[in-house]
C-alpha cells in the first residue's frame, strides 16, 4: 500500500523515463474513445428507456387502467423491465466505461484490443435487450434483480468474461503495477460478478434448488449485487476522483486496505439479513445480520477518508461539476450503509420488513450513491476522451441542482456563450 501523499499524484506515476506524461495521458485517453463512447451511449439509451418505463409504472400506480389494454405493458411486466433496464443496461454499461478509463489511467497503458471491448459490449447489450424484451413478453423468472429469462444469460456471461480478461491484460501490459486501492476494488468487482451471477443463474434458473434454498440464494445474489458490484465500482471512482480533483491526498489512506478486506470477507454473507422473520434457518438469518454489522467497518473507513476533505473543501466542490456528484455519492454511500445496518436489526425489521423501506435502500444505493458517482466520473473524463469541453455548464447545474435556468445568472451567461454566441448576452 502507498502512503497517502503518493495517491494524490496518480496522473504522473508510471511514466517511462524521458517521456512526456501529458503526451502519454493524451494517448491513453485517445485509445479509449471507441469503447468508452459505445458503452456510454448504450448506458444513456438504457437510462432513457428505464425512465420511460418508470413513467409508465408511475402512471399505473395513479391510474391502474392506464395502458391496461396492452398486455406487454402491464404493471407486472413493466416494473421488472424498468429495474433490469436500469441495473443491467444503465448501471453496468456506465460502470464498464468508467472502469476502462480508470484501469487504463492507473495502469498507465494505452488501451489494448479495443475491438474486443466493443464486441463484448455488443454481446452485453444484446443479452440485456433480449432479457428485457423477454420480461415484456411474459417470460420473467419472477426473481428480484434476476427477472431476465435464462436464454439471455449466456450472452451476458460471455460479455462479462471478455471484459474481465481484457482488464487483466491491460494490467499486465501497463507501465505501472502500483497497487492503488481503486484497482483493488475494480478488479475484485470484475472477478466477483461472474462468480455470484453464474451461481445464482444455475441454482435459480437452470437447475432450480428446492424449497427455502431458493429464497436464500436469491437474497444472497441481491446482497452481492449491491455490496460486491455497485459498491466496489462506486468506491473505486470515489477513491480516484475526490483526491484527484481536490488535489489533496486521502486522509488515513492506509486504512483503505482494511476496508477492502472487510468488505471482501463479509459482504457476501450480508444478503440473508433481508430474510429476518422468514421460514429459513435461524443461523442463516443471524449470519446475515452479523455480516451486515461488520460492514460498518468499511463505512467508517470511507467516512474517515473523505468526510473531512469533503466538508473542509465545500467551496472547491461547489465549483467543480464532477466533484459535486462524486462528493454527494460518497456521503450517500455512508448513509446507505447505515440504512442497511438499521434495516438488518430484528426490532426494525419486524416493523418495516413488508414496507417499501427495503426498496428505498435499493434506490438509495442505485441512484444517490452509484449513479451520482458515475455521473461525476463521466463529467470529468469524457471531455478528455473526446477532446471537447461540455457545451453547457447550465445543463450540468440543472442536472445536479434541478434549478430553473433563469435563477442562475452565471449559468445563463455560459449558456448563451456556448449556444448563441457572445453577442446574445
Amino acid at each position: 500500500m502507498a502512503s497517502s501523499t503518493q495517491f494524490a499524484s496518480t496522473s504522473g506515476s508510471g511514466s517511462a523515463p524521458g517521456s512526456d506524461p501529458r503526451l502519454e495521458v493524451t494517448e491513453i485517453d485517445h485509445s479509449l474513445k471507441p469503447p468508452v463512447i459505445f458503452f456510454l451511449t448504450s448506458a444513456v439509451l438504457w437510462l432513457l428507456l428505464s425512465s420511460l418505463f418508470s413513467l409508465i409504472v408511475t402512471g399505473k400506480l395513479h391510474a391502474p387502467s392506464f395502458l391496461s389494454n396492452i398486455e406487454y405493458l402491464t404493471f407486472g411486466r413493466v416494473r421488472p423491465a424498468q429495474v433490469n433496464a436500469f441495473v443491467y443496461g444503465w448501471g453496468f454499461n456506465v460502470a464498464f466505461a468508467v472502469g476502462f478509463w480508470l484501469i487504463s489511467r492507473l495502469s498507465r497503458t494505452v488501451l489494448p484490443y479495443s475491438g474486443l471491448l466493443v464486441v463484448a459490449g455488443m454481446f452485453w447489450n444484446l443479452g440485456v435487450t433480449i432479457g428485457v424484451g423477454g420480461i415484456l413478453w411474459g417470460d420473467s423468472t419472477s426473481i428480484e434483480f434476476l427477472e431476465m429469462p435464462g436464454y439471455s444469460t449466456p450472452l451476458i456471461f460471455i460479455a462479462d468474461v471478455l471484459i474481465t480478461v481484457w482488464a487483466f491484460v491491460a494490467f499486465r501490459e501497463g507501465k505501472s503495477t502500483y497497487s492503488y486501492i481503486s484497482k483493488w476494488y475494480l478488479f475484485a468487482a470484475l472477478l466477483w460478478f461472474p462468480w455470484f451471477y453464474s451461481v445464482a443463474q444455475i441454482m435459480l434458473v437452470f437447475e432450480p434448488a428446492r424449497g427455502t434454498v431458493q429464497s436464500i440464494v436469491a437474497a444472497w445474489y441481491t446482497g452481492n449485487l449491491f455490496q460486491l458490484w455497485f459498491g466496489p465500482v462506486g468506491l473505486a471512482a470515489i477513491y480516484y476522483f475526490l483526491p484527484k480533483v481536490l488535489g489533496r491526498p486521502v486522509a488515513n489512506y492506509h486504512l483503505a486496505a482494511l476496508g477492502f478486506w472487510i468488505l471482501a470477507i463479509f459482504a457476501s454473507w450480508s444478503g440473508p439479513a433481508s430474510l429476518l422473520g422468514s421460514p429459513v434457518p435461524a443461523w442463516v438469518q443471524a449470519a446475515g445480520v452479523g455480516a451486515t454489522l461488520m460492514l460498518l467497518v468499511p463505512i467508517f473507513i470511507v467516512a474517515i477518508n473523505f468526510l473531512g476533505p469533503i466538508f473542509g473543501q465545500m467551496a472547491t466542490i461547489k465549483q467543480s461539476a464532477s466533484l459535486r456528484f462524486v462528493a454527494f455519492g460518497a456521503v450517500s454511500f455512508i448513509l446507505a450503509g447505515v440504512i442497511a445496518v438499521v434495516l438488518s436489526t430484528r426490532s426494525v425489521s419486524e416493523i418495516l420488513h413488508f414496507t417499501l423501506a427495503t426498496q428505498t435502500y435499493y434506490d438509495h444505493v442505485l441512484y444517490a450513491f452509484f449513479s451520482m458517482v458515475m455521473f461525476g466520473a463521466v463529467y470529468y473524463f469524457l471531455p478528455r476522451v473526446v477532446v471537447k469541453e461540455w457545451l453547457s455548464a447550465l445543463l450540468i447545474n440543472v442536472h445536479f441542482y434541478g434549478r430553473s435556468w433563469h435563477r442562475d445568472r452565471v449559468a445563463r451567461r455560459v449558456f448563451w456563450r456556448n449556444f448563441a454566441g457572445p453577442s446574445a448576452e
